[in-house]
C-alpha cells in the first residue's frame, strides 16, 4: 500500500478477513483465540523467504531474516511495512479488540494511538545465517523454535542438520500412513461467502455500538 492511498480499500468482504477470522488456510485459528501470528513472508525481488512474528499485545511486527544485510533489511522492512498499514485497518473493521479483554489498552503499545495506526517494525538480532539457498529451512526452523520458546537457540542453528531431520520425520510420517491405512484428520476450516464475512462484521459493529450506548 502507498502512503496517501484510499483506505477504503478495505471492504467488508476482503478475503483477508478470512484470515483474522480463523477461516480460509488449513489449520487455521481465529486472531481472537492467540497473542501470536506467524506469517512467512516471500521476498520477490529476492526470491527470498522471511518469517514474520505478530506479537498482538505490543503492536509489533518481529522479522526473522537468514539473509540480513543493511540493503536486504531495507528490502524486508519496505515489503514488511505493508503489513503493517494492512494488519489494523482489518483488525479495526472486524472490531477485534472489542472482542480481547485480555488485551490493556492503556499501555505503551496502545496509549496516544489510534486502532488503526500502523504497527511497529522490528528487526531480530542475533540469528543464524544462510549460506546457501537454505531460507526455507531457516523459516521453518524460526517458526518451530518461536513456537517452543526456545529462540535462544536460532543463533547456533545447524541448517543441515534440520534439514536432513525435516527429511527424516516427513519421511517417517508417510511410511507410518502407507503402513498403518490411515488418513490424517482434515482441520480445514472452509471458506466463507462474501455475504457470510459482512454478516459477521455488521454484528461485531452492532456489539460494539451497543456497548458504547451502555
Amino acid at each position: 500500500m502507498k502512503k496517501g492511498c484510499d483506505l477504503l480499500v478495505i471492504k467488508s468482504d476482503d478475503r483477508l478477513v478470512e484470515y483474522i477470522l480463523g477461516y480460509y488456510m488449513h489449520c487455521n485459528t481465529a486472531w481472537s483465540e492467540v497473542d501470536h501470528v506467524l506469517m512467512p513472508v516471500h521476498m520477490e525481488t529476492l526470491n527470498h523467504w522471511i518469517l514474520v512474528h505478530f506479537d498482538i499485545h505490543s503492536r509489533c511486527l518481529h522479522v526473522y531474516n537468514s539473509l540480513r544485510s543493511a540493503s536486504h533489511d531495507k528490502k524486508a522492512k519496505k515489503i514488511v511495512e505493508r503489513y503493517s498499514v494492512i494488519i489494523p485497518l482489518l483488525l479495526d473493521l472486524v472490531c477485534f479488540y472489542k472482542s480481547r479483554n485480555d488485551i490493556e489498552l492503556s499501555s505503551q503499545y496502545f496509549v496516544n494511538k489510534k486502532a488503526t495506526d500502523c504497527l511497529e517494525i522490528m528487526m531480530v538480532d542475533g540469528l543464524s545465517q544462510q549460506t546457501q539457498c537454505d531460507c526455507g529451512v531457516f523459516v521453518f526452523a524460526f517458526a518451530e523454535y518461536f513456537i517452543h520458546g526456545a529462540t535462544d537457540k536460532l543463533k547456533d542453528l545447524c541448517v543441515k542438520d534440520k534439514r536432513n531431520k525435516l527429511c527424516v520425520d516427513l519421511y517417517k510420517h508417510a511410511c507410518k500412513k502407507q503402513l498403518e491405512g490411515y488418513e490424517s484428520d482434515s482441520e480445514f476450516p472452509g471458506r466463507l461467502k462474501d455475504n457470510e464475512i459482512k454478516g459477521l462484521i455488521l454484528e461485531a459493529k452492532e456489539d460494539e455500538e451497543s456497548e458504547l450506548k451502555k
